[in-house]
Protein backbone atom coordinates (compact mmCIF):
# COMPACT_ATOMS: atom_id res chain seq x y z
CA UNK A 1 0.00 0.00 0.00
CA UNK A 2 1.34 3.47 -0.90
CA UNK A 3 0.60 6.90 0.53
CA UNK A 4 -1.89 9.16 -1.24
CA UNK A 5 -0.08 11.55 -3.62
CA UNK A 6 -2.46 14.50 -3.12
CA UNK A 7 -1.36 17.76 -1.48
CA UNK A 8 -3.66 19.07 1.28
CA UNK A 9 -4.53 22.74 1.72
CA UNK A 10 -1.89 22.89 4.43
CA UNK A 11 0.74 22.19 1.80
CA UNK A 12 1.48 18.70 3.08
CA UNK A 13 1.08 15.29 1.53
CA UNK A 14 -2.16 13.52 2.46
CA UNK A 15 -1.50 10.93 5.16
CA UNK A 16 -4.19 8.47 4.00
CA UNK A 17 -3.39 5.28 2.09
CA UNK A 18 -3.95 5.29 -1.67
CA UNK A 19 -6.57 2.96 -3.09
CA UNK A 20 -5.17 -0.25 -4.51
CA UNK A 21 -3.86 0.38 -8.01
CA UNK A 22 -4.34 4.17 -7.70
CA UNK A 23 -2.16 7.16 -6.69
CA UNK A 24 -4.81 8.76 -4.48
CA UNK A 25 -6.93 7.78 -1.46
CA UNK A 26 -10.70 7.39 -1.66
CA UNK A 27 -11.18 11.02 -0.60
CA UNK A 28 -8.94 12.52 -3.28
CA UNK A 29 -9.53 10.05 -6.09
CA UNK A 30 -11.83 12.48 -7.92
CA UNK A 31 -11.10 15.81 -6.16
CA UNK A 32 -7.31 16.20 -5.98
CA UNK A 33 -6.29 19.29 -7.95
CA UNK A 34 -2.58 19.26 -7.16
CA UNK A 35 -0.46 16.20 -6.49
CA UNK A 36 2.88 15.92 -4.72
CA UNK A 37 5.76 16.93 -6.99
CA UNK A 38 8.44 14.39 -7.78
CA UNK A 39 10.86 14.05 -4.88
CA UNK A 40 13.86 14.83 -7.12
CA UNK A 41 12.46 18.34 -7.76
CA UNK A 42 12.92 19.10 -4.08
CA UNK A 43 9.89 21.42 -3.97
CA UNK A 44 6.31 21.35 -2.78
CA UNK A 45 3.54 22.59 -5.02
CA UNK A 46 1.35 25.53 -4.09
CA UNK A 47 -2.31 24.63 -3.75
CA UNK A 48 -4.73 26.97 -5.56
CA UNK A 49 -7.72 25.06 -4.16
CA UNK A 50 -11.27 26.37 -4.91
CA UNK A 51 -12.29 25.77 -1.30
CA UNK A 52 -15.60 27.62 -1.15
CA UNK A 53 -16.83 25.92 -4.34
CA UNK A 54 -15.76 22.50 -3.06
CA UNK A 55 -17.48 22.90 0.32
CA UNK A 56 -20.67 24.25 -1.23
CA UNK A 57 -20.84 21.43 -3.77
CA UNK A 58 -20.18 18.82 -1.07
CA UNK A 59 -22.96 20.15 1.19
CA UNK A 60 -25.45 20.32 -1.69
CA UNK A 61 -24.51 16.80 -2.80
CA UNK A 62 -25.09 15.43 0.71
CA UNK A 63 -28.41 17.27 1.10
CA UNK A 64 -29.60 16.00 -2.30
CA UNK A 65 -28.74 12.47 -1.18
CA UNK A 66 -31.25 12.82 1.65
CA UNK A 67 -29.18 14.14 4.56
CA UNK A 68 -30.29 17.12 6.62
CA UNK A 69 -28.46 20.43 6.15
CA UNK A 70 -27.06 20.15 9.69
CA UNK A 71 -25.75 16.63 9.13
CA UNK A 72 -24.32 17.58 5.73
CA UNK A 73 -22.48 20.53 7.27
CA UNK A 74 -21.08 18.43 10.11
CA UNK A 75 -19.74 15.80 7.72
CA UNK A 76 -18.27 18.49 5.48
CA UNK A 77 -16.52 20.02 8.49
CA UNK A 78 -14.90 16.65 9.13
CA UNK A 79 -13.71 16.53 5.51
CA UNK A 80 -12.32 20.05 5.86
CA UNK A 81 -10.34 18.98 8.93
CA UNK A 82 -8.57 16.31 6.89
CA UNK A 83 -7.99 18.62 3.90
CA UNK A 84 -6.28 21.17 6.14
CA UNK A 85 -4.09 18.49 7.69
CA UNK A 86 -5.58 18.77 11.19
CA UNK A 87 -6.47 15.92 13.52
CA UNK A 88 -10.06 16.87 14.39
CA UNK A 89 -12.62 19.67 14.41
CA UNK A 90 -11.29 21.19 17.64
CA UNK A 91 -8.17 22.22 15.68
CA UNK A 92 -10.32 24.56 13.56
CA UNK A 93 -10.68 27.12 16.37
CA UNK A 94 -7.97 29.12 18.10
CA UNK A 95 -9.75 29.31 21.46
CA UNK A 96 -9.26 27.70 24.85
CA UNK A 97 -11.90 25.31 26.16
CA UNK A 98 -12.87 27.91 28.80
CA UNK A 99 -13.50 30.43 26.02
CA UNK A 100 -15.53 27.88 24.03
CA UNK A 101 -17.58 27.07 27.14
CA UNK A 102 -18.18 30.78 27.76
CA UNK A 103 -19.30 31.46 24.17
CA UNK A 104 -21.64 28.46 24.34
CA UNK A 105 -23.07 29.73 27.64
CA UNK A 106 -23.98 33.17 26.22
CA UNK A 107 -25.41 31.86 22.91
CA UNK A 108 -29.15 31.43 22.57
CA UNK A 109 -30.58 29.19 19.86
CA UNK A 110 -32.53 30.83 17.05
CA UNK A 111 -35.44 28.42 16.92
CA UNK A 112 -36.65 28.11 20.51
CA UNK A 113 -34.54 30.56 22.51
CA UNK A 114 -32.95 27.71 24.46
CA UNK A 115 -29.38 28.09 25.63
CA UNK A 116 -26.80 26.42 23.42
CA UNK A 117 -25.21 25.21 26.66
CA UNK A 118 -28.37 23.22 27.51
CA UNK A 119 -28.44 21.64 24.05
CA UNK A 120 -24.75 20.72 24.17
CA UNK A 121 -25.14 19.20 27.64
CA UNK A 122 -28.17 17.23 26.47
CA UNK A 123 -26.16 15.76 23.56
CA UNK A 124 -23.30 14.88 25.92
CA UNK A 125 -25.70 13.14 28.31
CA UNK A 126 -27.66 11.32 25.59
CA UNK A 127 -24.47 10.15 23.90
CA UNK A 128 -22.92 9.07 27.22
CA UNK A 129 -19.82 11.07 26.24
CA UNK A 130 -17.22 10.88 28.99
CA UNK A 131 -13.96 11.41 27.13
CA UNK A 132 -12.82 15.05 27.66
CA UNK A 133 -11.55 15.49 24.10
CA UNK A 134 -14.73 14.03 22.60
CA UNK A 135 -16.68 16.61 24.63
CA UNK A 136 -14.45 19.39 23.29
CA UNK A 137 -15.03 18.22 19.70
CA UNK A 138 -18.80 18.25 20.22
CA UNK A 139 -18.70 21.72 21.81
CA UNK A 140 -16.56 23.07 18.98
CA UNK A 141 -18.80 21.67 16.27
CA UNK A 142 -21.99 22.99 17.87
CA UNK A 143 -20.48 26.45 18.43
CA UNK A 144 -19.23 26.74 14.84
CA UNK A 145 -22.57 25.65 13.40
CA UNK A 146 -24.68 27.91 15.60
CA UNK A 147 -22.54 31.06 15.18
CA UNK A 148 -22.36 30.60 11.40
CA UNK A 149 -26.14 30.12 11.32
CA UNK A 150 -26.74 33.24 13.41
CA UNK A 151 -24.40 35.28 11.23
CA UNK A 152 -26.06 34.24 7.96
CA UNK A 153 -29.59 34.71 9.32
CA UNK A 154 -28.56 38.18 10.49
CA UNK A 155 -27.38 39.13 6.99
CA UNK A 156 -30.70 38.04 5.48
CA UNK A 157 -32.69 39.89 8.15
CA UNK A 158 -30.75 43.15 7.68
CA UNK A 159 -31.04 42.98 3.89
CA UNK A 160 -34.78 42.20 4.04
CA UNK A 161 -35.31 45.19 6.33
CA UNK A 162 -33.31 47.41 3.97
CA UNK A 163 -35.39 46.28 0.98
CA UNK A 164 -38.62 46.76 2.95
CA UNK A 165 -37.50 50.33 3.64
CA UNK A 166 -37.35 50.96 -0.11
CA UNK A 167 -33.64 50.45 -0.63
CA UNK A 168 -31.79 47.94 -2.82
CA UNK A 169 -30.50 45.80 0.05
CA UNK A 170 -26.80 46.50 0.54
CA UNK A 171 -25.12 43.12 1.19
CA UNK A 172 -21.73 44.62 2.13
CA UNK A 173 -23.39 46.83 4.72
CA UNK A 174 -25.38 43.87 6.10
CA UNK A 175 -22.23 41.75 6.36
CA UNK A 176 -20.40 44.53 8.25
CA UNK A 177 -23.31 45.01 10.67
CA UNK A 178 -23.66 41.28 11.37
CA UNK A 179 -19.95 40.57 11.58
CA UNK A 180 -19.67 43.20 14.28
CA UNK A 181 -22.95 42.55 16.11
CA UNK A 182 -23.08 38.75 16.02
CA UNK A 183 -19.38 37.84 15.99
CA UNK A 184 -16.93 40.64 16.87
CA UNK A 185 -18.85 41.87 19.92
CA UNK A 186 -18.34 38.39 21.41
CA UNK A 187 -14.60 39.02 21.07
CA UNK A 188 -14.05 36.65 18.14
CA UNK A 189 -13.53 36.82 14.40
CA UNK A 190 -13.35 34.54 11.34
CA UNK A 191 -11.61 34.78 7.94
CA UNK A 192 -14.36 33.88 5.42
CA UNK A 193 -17.88 32.47 5.23
CA UNK A 194 -20.47 30.91 2.94
CA UNK A 195 -24.19 31.62 3.32
CA UNK A 196 -25.28 30.57 -0.19
CA UNK A 197 -26.29 26.95 0.38
CA UNK A 198 -25.68 26.53 4.08
CA UNK A 199 -24.13 28.55 6.90
CA UNK A 200 -20.42 27.77 7.11
CA UNK A 201 -17.25 29.56 8.22
CA UNK A 202 -14.31 29.03 5.86
CA UNK A 203 -10.54 29.32 6.23
CA UNK A 204 -8.52 31.73 4.14
CA UNK A 205 -5.29 30.94 2.29
CA UNK A 206 -3.20 32.37 5.12
CA UNK A 207 -5.44 31.61 8.11
CA UNK A 208 -6.62 28.03 8.51
CA UNK A 209 -8.59 28.63 11.70
CA UNK A 210 -12.35 29.11 11.32
CA UNK A 211 -12.72 30.98 14.59
CA UNK A 212 -10.24 32.88 16.75
CA UNK A 213 -10.00 35.71 19.28
CA UNK A 214 -10.33 39.23 17.89
CA UNK A 215 -7.06 41.20 18.38
CA UNK A 216 -8.93 43.83 20.41
CA UNK A 217 -10.36 41.15 22.67
CA UNK A 218 -6.89 39.62 23.16
CA UNK A 219 -5.56 43.01 24.24
CA UNK A 220 -8.43 43.39 26.70
CA UNK A 221 -7.83 39.95 28.22
CA UNK A 222 -4.10 40.51 28.58
CA UNK A 223 -4.03 44.10 29.82
CA UNK A 224 -7.35 44.77 31.51
CA UNK A 225 -9.27 41.72 32.70
CA UNK A 226 -6.51 39.27 33.68
CA UNK A 227 -8.26 36.69 31.53
CA UNK A 228 -11.72 37.20 33.05
CA UNK A 229 -14.06 36.34 30.16
CA UNK A 230 -17.24 37.68 31.75
CA UNK A 231 -15.84 41.20 32.07
CA UNK A 232 -15.74 41.53 28.28
CA UNK A 233 -19.43 40.79 27.91
CA UNK A 234 -20.24 43.49 30.47
CA UNK A 235 -18.56 46.19 28.40
CA UNK A 236 -20.80 48.51 26.41
CA UNK A 237 -20.60 48.50 22.59
CA UNK A 238 -18.84 51.87 22.76
CA UNK A 239 -16.18 50.47 25.10
CA UNK A 240 -15.70 47.39 22.90
CA UNK A 241 -15.32 49.62 19.84
CA UNK A 242 -12.36 51.34 21.50
CA UNK A 243 -10.50 48.03 21.63
CA UNK A 244 -11.50 47.11 18.08
CA UNK A 245 -10.17 50.44 16.81
CA UNK A 246 -6.86 50.00 18.66
CA UNK A 247 -6.39 46.60 17.07
CA UNK A 248 -6.78 47.76 13.45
Amino acid sequence: MSQCQCMTLKGEQCKLTAKEGERFCWRHLTKCLKEVVNAKDGKKASVPFPLMKQITETIVEKVNSGKTATKATQETLDSLVEELGFLDVSDLVDLTEDEIDYLIAITQLHEDKESLRDIVQKKIDEGFIRDPHAKLMLKTRELLNELAGKFCRCIKKVMDADIKAGNEGNESKAIAICRKGVINNKGITFPRFNCTDNSTFLPSKDNKKLLKKHPGYEEFLQNVSDGNLEKWNKLSKVEKDKYFMKAK
